[in-house]
């Protein structure tokens, strides 16, 4: 979870995370320290890459019949660095226009099919319970 973590962070630019002080009316943000990252923090790194790495040595051995990965070092060149990203969006559609007459009946059966069948689903389930009721008043009587 923490290599997870901070590859998400990493994916987005980041080496540190950002938090927003909301107690005030206008949320101010906080930068945090990048201390904790392990791919920046050189002890940290030598430690996840020790605990993730030793166990599986032995075993990378046996089964792919081949040396195990020499161990990456972290200094200022292979150090991860906070870089401006982009997020873009995309669509499928860029322009309005007409759909073709099949696609647009299927896509349109699909759509009411789904919302009738759970419609369907549901009064079965309420009719059921009172149908259930009803029987149950019948042999009290």
């Amino acid at each position: 979870m923490v290599t997870y973590y901070w590859g998400l962070l990493a994916n987005l630019g980041k080496v540190a995370p950002t938090a927003y002080d909301l107690t005030t009316s206008t949320p101010q943000p906080v930068p945090f320290p990048s201390t904790n990252n392990i791919f920046v923090n050189e002890s940290l790194f030598r430690g996840y890459f020790d605990y993730k790495n030793i166990p599986l040595f032995p075993l990378i051995e046996e089964v792919f019949l081949a040396s195990p990965p020499t161990p990456v070092l972290l200094n200022d060149e292979t150090s991860l660095k906070s870089t401006q990203t982009t997020i873009l969006r995309s669509y499928t559609c860029s322009w309005r226009r007409i759909r073709f007459p099949v696609p647009l009946i299927i896509s349109v059966i699909v759509a009411d099919y789904a919302m009738i069948e759970g419609a369907n689903t549901v009064l079965q389930v309420i009719s059921g319970w009172w149908q259930k009721r009803k029987d149950d008043r019948k042999v009290k009587k």
